[in-house]
Parts: structure tokens; C-alpha cells; sequence
């Protein structure tokens, strides 16, 4: 009874899985291949170094604990088992042995649309879930999108994670990787929200199109440089009493906007007097069934505006014929006057 009691007995801890190869080593641990003799699945156990005892568990192991053990999505990485072993904290995962930064490296591997929108599909299916629980993920990245064995997309890395919802809430602004950090974050913002995901969620959908890193800045103003420089400056929000900002941008990925909108001078408003001027002259042409009216010097129009409009109440406008008649006149005064003048000139 005692032997069959012993055989019958569940292992638990480390007797239950057997190690294998090392898939990786990042800044808290090591993470090893493992087979779990309960359920003769692939495991992977990520090992995280404790410290002294005054430190303690790390804080991101125990958030990433308490956040996997709530979500549940087939796109979201599974805790299989906790368990401590001397002075390190064993979280075992479901196996991923690639991921989404692998794919984009392998020249090998193809990405054409069909493969990029299936990635982006699973990609905003976790991380929707993930805000629809309330939870900021604060870490995205195309190193953090496991590959499964099936083809699957695995959202994983919850050290940075947080629970967002309460007003006026303040985070830090160091989260992300500076590749895929959002502009609010570079410029100090400590309360945000969903948009620092999606954004990152942004610039991991250019790196699937570009198989490169959309915007690889160097520090943080590095950063900001190269962001204003691919998608324009950053607008200001219109509030009340406050006019459009005019500043636009000339990069080919805003085809809308152009430089020569801002730096071209704003049209001067003609006057009443010469608007109606205009109107008439138009309107006896087209009735003439003549070709369009074309624009007069500004010298023309001042003397057609007094000579047409001598009080700010007056309304009637010359005709055209009117005019060319007054113009006629004052061209054979002009040539009488000028050549009296020059008889003048000749006889002295």
C-alpha cells in the first residue's frame, strides 16, 4: 500500500519537468526547455534570479504572476506552473521557440500581405483583450510576439504590465522600448493610456513592412527628430480662442500636406466698390457673349473704384461700354495735351 501510495503520488515542483536546452537568457533569468511528465508537453521555464533576502521577489515577476493567472485568450502566452527551487522563482510557459523579431530577420521566410495581416490580426485580438481587462501591457515589441509551434501568435513579457482605470492615475514614462515608444512618453507624460500600445502596435506593423525598425532613434531627442520627421510635427489640440496652427509638413508620407500651403502669403480681399466693379464688367461681357474679362492693373481699378463708386452708399457701376468710352476720352486728352506740348517745345 505504502509503494503504490509513493507510485500514485503527483509530482509537483522540480521532479515534475525534465530540462532541456537553453532557448535564452534576458536581464531577470534564463529561460530552458523542459518536457512536463504530467501532461508530456513542451514547456518552457523562465528561472528568475531572487537576490539577497532584505530585496526580496523581483515586483515584476510577482505582477507578471498575477496578471497571467487572470488572462485567458489563445493569443495571450499561458502560466502553466509556478513553483520556487532554492533562491530562484521558476514560471513555466507554454513552449515558443521563435518570434516575431526572428521572422522579420530570416530573409528566408517570406512576408507578403497575407502574412503580415494575419500576424497584425492576432497581434490587435491579444492586445484588445488585454485593454478590454483593463490591462496596459507597457512592453510591446516583435521580441515579445512568440511564435507557437501551430502557426500562433503568443502575446508574452507582463513585467511591465499594469492595471489602468483610476482617474488622474500617474505611471512612469520609461516603459517601452525606445524603437517603440510613444511621443508623450519622450516627452515626460506620466498619465496615458491605451494609445501607448497602439502605438507600438504602429510601429510594429511598419517593421513587418519594412523588415526593418521604423523609426530606430539613438535618444530619446533622436527619437523625437525622427518621429516629426516621418509623420509631421505634433498639432495642437484647438481649444476655445485659440486659432489653427499652420505648420505642416512636406514628408512623402503626407502627400496632403504641403510647405507651399503654410509659405504662401494669404490672398489680399478685394474692396465692395471693386467687387462690384468686377461683377458688372463680367456680367456685361457674358451678355456681349465676349470671351472672359481678364484682370486689370491695380492703377485701372482704383480709377474705375472713383470714378464708379464716388460715396460709401452709392451702388450704381459703370458699364463696360461706359467705361471703355471713359477711357477713350482720357487717352485722346492725354495724346491733345502731350502734343500741344511738344508743338510748344518746338516754336521756343
Amino acid at each position: 500500500m505504502g509503494e503504490n501510495g509513493k507510485a500514485g503520488k503527483a509530482k509537483t515542483g522540480k521532479e515534475r519537468y525534465i530540462k532541456g536546452a537553453v532557448l535564452g537568457e534576458g536581464t531577470f533569468g534564463v529561460v530552458t526547455k523542459a518536457e512536463d511528465t504530467l501532461t508530456q508537453k513542451v514547456v518552457a521555464i523562465k528561472k528568475i534570479r531572487l537576490g539577497n533576502y532584505r530585496e526580496g521577489i523581483n515586483f515584476t515577476a510577482i505582477r507578471e504572476i498575477k496578471l497571467l493567472q487572470e488572462l485567458r485568450h489563445p493569443h495571450v502566452i499561458e502560466l502553466v506552473d509556478c513553483f520556487p527551487h532554492k533562491r530562484n522563482l521558476n514560471l513555466v510557459f507554454e513552449c515558443c521557440e521563435s518570434d516575431l523579431e526572428a521572422v522579420i530577420k530570416d530573409k528566408f521566410i517570406p512576408l507578403g500581405t497575407p502574412e503580415i495581416k494575419s500576424y497584425m490580426a492576432m497581434t490587435l485580438q491579444a492586445v484588445a483583450y488585454c485593454h478590454e481587462c483593463w490591462v496596459l501591457h507597457r512592453d510591446l515589441k516583435p521580441n515579445n510576439l512568440l511564435i507557437a509551434p501551430d502557426g500562433a501568435l503568443k502575446l508574452a513579457d507582463f513585467g511591465l504590465a499594469r492595471v489602468f482605470g483610476s482617474p488622474n492615475r500617474k505611471w512612469t514614462h520609461q516603459v517601452f522600448a525606445r524603437w517603440y515608444r510613444a511621443p508623450e512618453l519622450l516627452l515626460g507624460s506620466k498619465t496615458y493610456g491605451p494609445g501607448v500600445d497602439m502605438w507600438a502596435v504602429g510601429c510594429i506593423f511598419a517593421e513587418l513592412m519594412l523588415r526593418k525598425p521604423y523609426l530606430p532613434g539613438n535618444s530619446d531627442i533622436d527619437q523625437l527628430g525622427k518621429i516629426y520627421a516621418a509623420l509631421g510635427p505634433q498639432r495642437r489640440r484647438r481649444g476655445p480662442g485659440t486659432r489653427r496652427s499652420r505648420i505642416t509638413s512636406s514628408s512623402p508620407l503626407n502627400p496632403r500636406r504641403t510647405s507651399a500651403s503654410s509659405s504662401s502669403p494669404r490672398p489680399r480681399r478685394r474692396s465692395t466698390c471693386s467687387r462690384r466693379c468686377w461683377r458688372s464688367i463680367r456680367a456685361e461681357g457674358s451678355a456681349r457673349g465676349t470671351r472672359r474679362v481678364t484682370r486689370t492693373s491695380a492703377r485701372t481699378r482704383r480709377r474705375r473704384r472713383t470714378r464708379t463708386c464716388p460715396g460709401p452708399r452709392r451702388s450704381s457701376a459703370m458699364t463696360a461700354t461706359q467705361l471703355a468710352a471713359g477711357e477713350d476720352s482720357e487717352d485722346s486728352a492725354t495724346a491733345t495735351g502731350s502734343t500741344g506740348a511738344r508743338d510748344r517745345g518746338r516754336k521756343g
